[in-house]
């Protein structure tokens, strides 16, 4: 559980620091000398994807300016196969489409810390 200090021990072994408000623990893995945590970011809070469906181009929103140090966004097609990675270098980036086909993708929003958001792009 999460408390509202900038620490939280979770089964009193493991600590984890985080630098903005409300991210969700998604998943804890650890070897003999290392733990890792993957948050999850509200995307309807810090991140928007539009419009979509998509034509020539969408458009990335990301509202921290925290959560915008190294971001990328990585788009995958339905068999997992990536398609697109790119450096998201303002709270708004625009993308072009032109190169992909029409079809469902699957996004991805990360930095070096975290996974911001993600969801589905439809591109027609």
């Amino acid at each position: 559980a999460f408390n509202n200090n900038n620490f939280t021990n979770l089964n009193s072994n493991y600590t984890i620091s985080y630098d903005a408000t409300n991210p969700v623990i998604s998943s804890i893995s650890s070897s003999p000398s290392t733990t890792y945590a993957t948050m999850i970011w509200n995307t309807n809070e810090n991140a928007n994807v539009f419009p979509n469906p998509a034509s020539d181009h969408f458009t990335v929103s990301i509202s921290s300016e925290i959560i915008l140090q190294d971001a990328e966004l990585v788009l995958t097609d339905v068999t997992g196969r990536e398609v697109m990675r790119s450096k998201i270098q303002n709270s708004e980036t625009e993308f072009s489409t032109v190169e992909l086909s029409d079809g469902v993708y699957f996004y991805q929003l990360i930095n070096s810390e975290s996974i911001i958001g993600n969801g589905k792009l439809v591109v027609q």
